[in-house]
Formats: structure tokens, sequence, C-alpha cells
């Protein structure tokens, strides 16, 4: 009897520890999309059929790292992204925080390109600022960024090797 319930007890514990799974394997494979595999009727999550707010939580300098560039994040994360299906672009309205320190005005924009043929997305991604007066002086920083991960609340754009340079994850607005 004791080796029955000794055995009944290890096939307990054997069971609990394959039934775990880790919180990325909660996720649906319709709210988890790889971008290398993501077909023209995922671009739904990106843009919502018309247009979709989406606003940026994290700003990497070295994604594969997770180091953060608090700079960055702090002039951008009270932004709001729109991103609009027919132009293929993403307006920003700017927040109450600056990036672009020394110039009058601030500019950002967002670009989109998906290619079906490797069903990838790519987010041309600019920041910067410009003044006119006592000149006109620009200053801005275009990043290429390849989308890793698309959900319909989340999506992280990256670019360098392998991910380790810059990245960029964006959350749904609310």
């Amino acid at each position: 009897m004791k080796k029955l319930v000794h055995i009944l007890g290890i096939t307990l514990f054997l069971s609990s520890l394959i039934s775990c799974s880790s919180d990325d394997d909660n996720m649906s494979n319709e709210e988890l999309r790889d971008q290398s595999q993501i077909s023209q009727d995922d671009l739904n999550f990106l843009h919502n059929g018309n247009s979709k707010k989406w606003k940026i939580t994290a700003y990497y300098s070295s994604y594969s790292n997770q180091i953060m560039d608090s700079d960055k994040f702090h002039c951008t994360r009270d932004d709001i992204y729109t991103f609009y299906e027919d132009q293929r672009e993403a307006l920003t309205e700017f927040g109450f925080s600056y990036c672009s320190t020394g110039y009058d005005y601030e500019i950002s924009g967002a670009v989109y390109s998906y290619y079906p043929e490797s069903k990838t997305l790519f987010l041309d991604f600019t920041r910067g600022g410009y003044s006119e007066i006592p000149f006109y002086t620009s200053s801005s920083t275009l990043k290429i960024l390849k989308c890793q991960l698309l959900t319909k609340d989340k999506m992280i754009f990256t670019n360098g090797s392998g991910n380790s340079e810059v990245g960029v994850v964006f959350e749904k607005a609310r």
C-alpha cells in the first residue's frame, strides 16, 4: 500500500510539472504573431482596418540585453501614435515631454512597409526638432525597425543584428 501511495504521489508531482507553462504559452496564436510569418490580414492588428492609437511603453538602447534608453523613453512615453491603413503611416500627437532640447519645435513620424513575399513588417521611425529663428536649423534621427511581435494590444520593433540594438515597444493606447 505504501508503494502505491508513493507511486501515486510521484505521478501527481510529475503531472503538475508537465502541465505548467510560461506566461507566453498562455497567449493564443491569434494574440501572438511572429512577424516573419505575418499575413496581410494580420495588419489589422496594427491599424484596426482604419486607424488605431498606440503609445510607447518601453524604449531600449539594446533590446537583446534589455537596456532601457531612459532619455528616449521619458520624452516619448506620453505621445500617441495613430497608425492608418490607407496612408501606411503613423501621425504623432505630442505629449508634454520634449525630446529635442535646443529646438523650438518637435517633429516625429513613422511610415510602415509590409512585404507580403517575406511576410515582414518594417517601421521607418523619425524623431527630431527644428528652429526657425535666428536661422533655420534642424536635427532628426531615422531608425528602420523590423516588427518582431504584433498582437491586438502590443507590438515590438527592433533593429540591429540579432535584435541587439534599438527596441521600441508600443501598446494600444487606452
